[in-house]
């Protein structure tokens, strides 16, 4: 059965949604256009980001394994919560548990840059450096 995972790079002015495969391979990809004057516009179009990604790739939700976000600015990793982004509206939003209202999956909130780094240092060339450079 072939298995896949959800990764969301939510930013300013858009929002990159990439369905991969177990290889780590980006099979179908989505970009929608931020909207970061009201905080449920935005959460609304992340929403619609995951939604056309499943369908596009034509994934069954039970082959989604997980879901993955990085978003500028902090957040509180233990309780998926966008504490502040300066460009997005969301103020201590509860971005995962809004989401859990809608897929089952498990989901992880990072910071972009660390969720880039750490994808960075598992996906380089199958090869794991005790430090690394991105």
């Amino acid at each position: 059965m072939n298995s896949y995972t959800i990764g969301l790079d939510i930013g300013g002015t858009k929002i990159a949604a990439g369905l991969i495969d177990k290889q780590g391979r980006c099979l179908h990809d989505v970009t929608l256009p931020s909207l970061p004057d009201d905080s449920e516009a935005m959460f609304k179009q992340v929403k619609a980001s995951v939604d056309r990604l499943v369908e596009k790739g034509n994934a069954p939700t039970h082959s989604i394994r997980g879901l993955g976000i990085g978003v500028p600015g902090k957040v509180d990793r233990e309780r998926g919560i966008a504490v502040m982004q300066a460009n997005l509206p969301w103020r201590n939003f509860p971005l995962i548990s809004r989401l859990k209202e809608y897929y089952p999956w498990p989901i992880l909130l990072d910071h972009d840059v660390a969720a880039a780094a750490y994808g960075e240092w598992v996906h380089s060339r199958g090869v794991r450096r005790r430090h690394s450079f991105t």
